[in-house]
């Protein structure tokens, strides 16, 4: 499970070490190397990656 999480989370340089627990809804809470992960990088390098997709995209089909 660790190297699905660092596979899925690699990007935006998050290791995890070790799992600490999960629960009924699938979430996973685990110990990475990272000392804290904003929601608001997380969320603007979601948008950056978007908007990369979207103008490469668009300059495939010009």
């Amino acid at each position: 499970m660790l190297t699905t999480i660092n596979k899925a989370w690699n990007w935006i340089g998050v290791k995890a070490k070790e799992i600490m627990q999960t629960n009924d809804f699938g979430n996973i809470i685990f110990k990475s190397t990272k000392k804290e992960i904003s929601q608001a990088k997380m969320n603007q390098e979601l948008k950056t990656r978007l908007v990369d997709a979207v103008d490469r995209a668009i300059e495939k089909n010009n």
